[in-house]
């Protein structure tokens, strides 16, 4: 059955035509034949058929493969009714010639070309294509081996097996042809590359030795890190020759990287390409540089470049307005010029001179105000330019009328109004402090009209932003006295309103923070004899003179943390003999205290001298307090380092209140009768300077009770 399918097969082959199910069947039987876990096939005999559709009467099929013969022999049937193929003209002129056996088969089946009936004796009958006999009937017979008619058996039989070859062969190639030729090859290479152990080797032999040849030739290495997108960074630094000092916002760039130097005159490059790049330096009024320099993977240190100064070189002196002394790490610039100033205060500004008469350059240091300063052009001569502090100092002045709250620098500019008096203040009862860091300022006064159920105004406590001028009143009592700003707490002491004199908790002790709005009660009492503040801590002592009280002497710190009793004895004074020790004064002798310490120690010594009033500085480096000398007031100085300590200035009426402008300056208060002004001085030296006249309003005071 197979075999007939076979040859049905390849009989359509022949007629030109394969189905889609054919073209399938070969293409599955090829693939079978090339798979390699398929056993090789067993050899067949090539036999192909050639199915031909017959009609009636003609022969049957040929087999050209059946045997060896160059064709099969004619049946006699056939041979019988056959009429010659190749006649002369004269011959075929003859009618009834027929090329047979005698006797013909009347019964016998046309040939192709003839009719369904045979032709008669004369040469007449029903087909039209029908041949007759001869006059006399006779058949006359011609021998069978016939070399024309074996010459066109073999052409038709070639020409059959071409047909068919040529078909098997279209299929074929077909089956064979890949949908995606560079697809299959590329896939056929590489699957070759990685099953082959030696071409696997040789690729990476190459490789290796490209990248050695890389390696070994900077050129060609920064090259190819480039086209991958390799970078580097570089970082350098950029100072003025004359001086050796650094040049800031100085343009540079680098190997398709650029920016600009910061203060110090350093600026760091990023994804900066690799290899031999040109860097480029420009300044205004300075030689531009530009130079081959290598830069290598990773980060390049290229080092100080100094330019070179083409313009006009101006010369300045920077100098601190209250000292006196000159400002290391001054600054001048004007337009797009800059300069640095050395540690004596000394600044080379080169600059491209204006078109007008003057030229402006603004002269700044940290921790000052900016000074703007107008030179001629082409002054030679050096100009010494004072920077002011950029705290401001505040305080009370009745200037307009009533007792307003300002703010100004201490050399008097700069002046604002924070506060406008409201009239109902009165001098004896005015109290101002700021903290350490001048952003916040307490008032307490009579400011608010409030008043008690006797008809006397209360004081408020006002604490005032100094940067915005907001106020905010905290609290109102008969009696409000400060004991000291601690951080960003203010510790004060109040009367309980409507308190009678002899209520044990009449008195409280409580502490304000400004940065959380948060009001704390530390401690009651009838009254306190007394309250210091020393060490970031509050020392204070209680009375029991009426029923309920208690008499202790205790430690506590403003966020009412750390609370100690430390001695439970009625302590009369707290007096602070230095800036670490207490002597107590108490009803039954005398104790000293170290501050920090856990208990007084009992001394038969007693004390002569007046308490201190100690000023921290914001560093805690310094502290200042006031002693009356020689009938003036001096300013003395205690060095935390050194444990000594120095009399800074002496001046008449110098007195409280003291506060710290920064770490290095201070401001005193002055009441003569010519004057009540508060005065700036530095511990770095100079003379003290005036900042402005003022109400003598109180401060942290020495604490006293009522």
């Amino acid at each position: 059955m197979q075999d007939e399918n076979e040859k049905e097969s390849l009989g359509s082959l022949a007629e030109g035509s394969l189905t889609p199910a054919e073209e399938q069947k070969i293409e599955a039987k090829v693939d079978k034949m090339l798979s390699p876990n398929e056993p090789d096939p067993e050899p067949e005999p090539e036999v192909i058929a050639v199915k031909t559709r017959a009609k009636k009467g003609s022969p049957p099929p040929i087999d050209i493969f059946a045997d060896a013969k160059t064709a099969p022999e004619v049946p006699t049937e056939v041979l019988e009714t056959m009429v010659e193929p190749n006649m002369d003209d004269t011959e075929a002129a003859k009618p009834g010639k027929v090329v047979g056996i005698e006797p013909a088969a009347p019964e016998a089946e046309a040939l192709p070309g003839q009719a369904d009936g045979g032709g008669d004796g004369d040469g007449s009958g029903d087909g039209s294509g029908g041949s007759g006999g001869d006059d006399d009937g006779k058949v006359v017979t011609e021998p069978l081996d016939d070399k024309a008619t074996d010459q066109a058996v073999d052409d038709i039989t070639r020409h059959e097996s071409d047909e068919v070859l040529a078909a098997q062969d279209a299929a074929v190639a077909k089956a064979f042809q890949p949908k995606s030729p560079r697809k299959g090859r590329l896939k056929a290479f590489f699957s070759a590359w990685w099953h082959s152990r030696k071409a696997r080797y040789i690729t990476l032999a190459v490789v290796v030795i490209v990248l050695v040849i890389l390696g070994f030739l900077p050129v060609t290495r920064s090259f190819a890190l480039n086209v991958v997108g390799v970078r580097a960074t570089a970082e350098l630094t950029v100072l003025d020759n004359t001086t050796q000092l650094p040049l800031k916002d100085v343009q540079v760039s680098l190997g398709g990287a650029s920016g600009t130097t910061n203060s110090e005159g350093d600026v760091t490059l990023s994804r900066v390409k690799l290899g031999s790049q040109q860097l480029v330096i420009k300044q205004v009024a300075f030689a531009t540089v530009d130079r081959t320099v290598q830069v290598g993977m990773g980060s390049n240190d290229l080092g100080d470049i100094a330019l070179t100064a083409v313009g006009t070189q101006y010369k300045f002196t920077v100098v601190d307005y209250v000292s006196g002394k000159p400002l290391s790490g001054a600054r001048a610039d004007s337009g797009a010029s800059n300069a640095e100033g050395d540690s004596k205060g000394t600044i080379i500004l080169t600059v491209k001179d204006p078109n007008g008469a003057a030229l402006s350059v603004q002269v700044s240091a940290q921790g000052y105000n900016t000074a703007t300063v107008k030179v001629a052009v082409g002054n030679k001569a050096t100009t010494t330019v004072q920077l002011v502090p950029s705290e401001r100092e505040v305080y009370v002045s009745k200037q307009s009328g009533t007792y307003d709250v300002y703010e100004s620098y201490v050399d008097g500019s700069g002046k604002k109004l924070l506060l406008e008096g409201t009239g109902l203040e009165t001098a004896n009862e005015l109290t101002l402090l700021s903290d350490a860091t001048g952003n916040e300022a307490a008032l307490i006064s009579t400011r608010d009209n409030i008043r008690d159920s006797g008809g006397y105004l209360e004081e408020a406590l006002t604490v005032i932003n100094t940067n915005t001028g907001a106020a905010t009143t905290i609290d109102h009592s008969d009696r409000i006295q400060p004991v000291s700003w601690i951080g960003e707490y203010l510790v004060y002491v109040e009367v309980r309103p409507g308190a009678s004199a002899a209520n044990p908790s009449r008195y409280q002790l409580m502490s304000y923070n400004y940065v959380t709005n948060e009001r704390l009660e530390l401690d009651h009492a009838n009254y306190f004899n007394d309250i210091v503040s020393a060490h970031g801590a509050i020392y204070y002592a209680t009375s029991n003179q009426y029923s309920g009280g208690v008499s202790q002497f205790n430690g506590i710190r403003p966020n009412n943390t750390g609370k100690q009793t430390l001695l439970t004895n009625d302590v009369w004074n707290i007096f602070r003999t230095d800036y670490n020790d207490f002597a107590l004064s108490t009803a039954t002798g005398w104790y000293t205290y170290e501050i920090g310490a856990a208990k007084p120690v009992s001394t038969p010594n007693a004390y002569n001298g007046t308490s201190r009033l100690y000023i921290d500085s914001p560093d805690a480096k310094h502290s200042a307090w006031i002693d009356t000398r020689d009938g003036k007031g001096a300013l003395i100085i205690y060095d935390q380092a050194s444990g000594k300590e120095a009399t800074l200035t002496e001046q008449a009426g110098l007195t409280y209140p003291v506060s710290w402008l920064n770490n290095d300056t201070l401001i005193y208060r002055v009441s003569t009768p010519q004057e009540t002004a508060d005065y700036v001085i530095s511990l770095n030296g100079g003379t003290a300077k005036k900042i402005a006249d003022v109400t003598n309003a109180a401060g942290i005071t020495l604490w006293y009770y009522y």
